[in-house]
Order: structure tokens, then sequence, then C-alpha cells
């Protein structure tokens, strides 16, 4: 997607762009974008706030996978769900370990 746009609902509610991403980072160093602005990639109908997008406002690099994990949504039962099994299987593993030995 290094050639994705982007467009953005500007504070009066008009749809803006598509800008380029070297475009839209102007734009969040200006002030004329901020966390709340709504923010959609071009070709999508998803729109949601620049802080889902942290390609523009990081000034650092990230690899895309890493972007990707940044923007999803966190569920926070899923997240204590896995925790709880990933622990469980930590024990299970610990307890074999010292029962072999």
């Amino acid at each position: 997607m290094a050639d994705a746009r982007y467009l953005y609902t500007s504070s009066e509610g008009r749809i803006c762009g598509p800008f380029w991403l070297s475009q839209m980072r102007d734009l969040w160093k200006s002030g004329r974008i901020n966390m709340a602005t709504e923010v959609c990639m071009e070709g999508t109908k998803r729109w949601e706030p620049v802080e889902y997008y942290p390609e523009i406002f990081e000034t650092e690099a990230r690899l895309p996978v890493f972007a990707k994990m940044r923007r999803a949504k966190s569920d926070p039962v899923r997240v204590t769900v896995w925790l709880i099994v990933l622990g469980l299987g930590l024990v299970v593993w610990l307890l074999q370990r010292w029962g072999a030995g």
C-alpha cells in the first residue's frame, strides 16, 4: 500500500482529499488534522480517527505489520482470555518439565 491515498473530514464535515501519506503528514504537522479527525483510505468505506493511522503522526517509520497491529481495536475480554490460556499452558509445561526431571 505504498501508493495508498487518504481522505479526511474537515471540522465542517466536508470530505477532503485524496492525499498521499506525505501530504497527510504535512497536514498533521500544520495542525489541520488532529487525533479526532476522521480518516479513510481511498477505495475503502471505513472511517476512523487519525489515531488508527499511526503512519500519519509517528515520525519513526515502522514495519507495516506493526502499524496494522496498532490500528487494530483491542478487545479486553479476548486479551484477558488469551493471557489466561497462555498462562495455564506455561504452568502445564513447567509441571511437565519438573515432573520429567
